[in-house]
């Protein structure tokens, strides 16, 4: 049984195939690289390391395995997938599960072909802090599709769930299987196609640590007095139409970009509407300091340029026991204390020009929602802010959001069981992007945020 006061566990995976390639996940950054099979300590998490290996039932890898996905989930094997990824054969470097709070779950994995079938699965419960290893023995099954034909591409499905393919050391042709972002972009492209960082502890600790507190928090909407309107976010699924669902081309979703209005294709569906309902109360808890997101950006060697940063955004509160102090705005005054309670991601990013880019593949933020407050699960996540020492700025945060994984939630919710079928009948209406490769059913959402911060202390 695992106590409320037990470290997080960081873990390191390898899989072992008959060549001896190894798959590795790093131990707390999602994009730095593991190069030895212990963990390494980094601020996300007290060091706490087991081992995580993939084995295959006989031994041996079968010959037509292209790639394996490991995923870790909540609760079990049953549970909700909390992080996943996915390695070729022959590549050697991996995502990083983070530092897994204490709990149970269960660590599964499954091997495919190049067409994208399953041919062998295997998942292991396990509470952790645990001493012993973890073995995950991958057993022969039936051959079953992970995804339409029309959606594999080399043993990768299109916009595979929580950061498939962004296993690779660089992301080239391949990228567009999880982003399906090929179209060119312009500049701002560079955010979404930005691959992994090899990035160590060491360049992480040559630099200063920053921390923040969102004072400024909101769905972005459309803006503009006349179509075609424009949004904050970013082109996610590649082209400037949507036509789907029973949409018309270019009916819905698809804007100009609102820093430049040469830019078209931005995705935000669910902005405008989710927005409408959240983002008043959203603000209010954010002035009032009872719920907050908190920004820590450590490793900063530059503020212009810098391709080792690491970005760790947390769930939080105001430490004080009055109100918390305000600017002439509104809006929470920089320097004061905050609690984090709960850490929402844990990546390794890059500056370029004095704007900080990340990727994350799950980025869950909760908002206010019928009287109560909701996790939007965020997957595939694209985040970019102007970064100084004294303020965060211009920030966007933005991703898709399945239909059926967000109905899924809000049943779990008995308050707000209820509305469940009128909130999925919207979510249908809105979708915008294929993830399956049936342009006729989108089966989600693009949602955008909008933030910026000053600088805080944070406990």
């Amino acid at each position: 049984m695992a106590a409320a006061n037990d470290p997080p566990t960081l873990v390191a995976v390898r899989l072992l195939v008959p060549t001896r390639l190894h798959l590795r996940w790093a131990t707390c950054t999602l994009a730095g690289l593991l190069v030895a099979t212990t963990a390494v300590a980094t601020a996300c998490a007290t060091p706490s390391a087991i081992d995580w290996r993939v084995e295959f039932a006989d031994g041996r890898a079968p010959a037509d395995v292209s790639l394996v996905r490991g995923e870790v989930r909540s609760g079990g094997c049953e549970g909700e997938v909390r992080f996943a990824t996915e390695v070729r054969r022959g590549e050697g470097e991996g995502l990083s599960p983070g530092a897994l709070p204490p709990g149970r779950y269960g660590f599964r994995a499954e091997a495919t072909t190049a067409d994208c079938q399953v041919i062998a699965e295997g998942c292991v419960e396990v509470t952790l802090p645990a001493d012993a290893p973890v073995v995950v023995t991958l057993e022969a099954i039936p051959a079953r599709a992970a995804c339409p034909a029309s959606s594999c591409t080399d043993g990768v499905c299109a916009n595979a769930d929580m950061g498939a393919d962004a296993s690779a050391p660089d992301a080239g042709e391949r990228d567009a299987a999880v982003d399906a972002a090929t179209a060119d972009a312009g500049e701002r492209d560079a955010a979404v196609d930005m691959g992994p960082v090899a990035c160590g502890e060491a360049l992480l600790a040559s630099g200063a640590t920053y921390q923040y507190v969102l004072n400024v928090m909101r769905v972005a909407g459309p803006e503009g007095a006349e179509t075609p309107f424009a949004s904050a976010g970013f082109n996610l699924d590649g082209d400037d139409v949507v036509a789907c669902n029973s949409h018309i081309v270019g009916e819905t979703a698809e804007f100009l970009s609102v820093t430049d209005p040469t830019e078209r294709g931005i995705d935000n569906a669910l902005g405008g509407d989710l927005g409408n309902l959240s983002n008043i109360s959203l603000q209010s808890s954010v002035d009032n300091g009872s719920r907050v997101l908190l920004l820590t950006v450590r490793g900063v060697d530059s503020f212009e340029s810098d391709d080792c940063i690491e970005v760790v955004l947390s769930n939080g509160y105001y430490a004080g026991s009055s109100l918390p102090l305000q600017d002439p705005d509104g809006r929470l005054a920089p320097d004061q204390e905050f609690f984090a309670v709960e850490d929402i991601i844990c990546v390794t990013a890059t500056i370029s020009g004095g704007v900080a880019r990340v990727r994350a593949p799950r980025l869950p933020i909760g908002l206010p929602f019928i009287g109560g407050s909701l996790a939007w699960p965020v997957t595939n996540a694209i985040a970019e802010f102007a970064v100084q020492p004294e303020v965060v700025s211009t920030g966007v945060i933005t991703g898709v959001v399945n239909t059926r994984e967000m109905v899924t939630s809000i049943n779990s919710i008995p308050d707000l069981a209820t509305y469940a079928t009128v909130i999925e009948d919207t979510l249908t209406a809105l979708a915008d992007i294929d993830q399956n490769g049936s342009p006729e059913s989108c089966e989600a959402g693009s949602l955008a945020f909008a933030m910026s911060g000053v600088r805080a202390r944070i406990f």
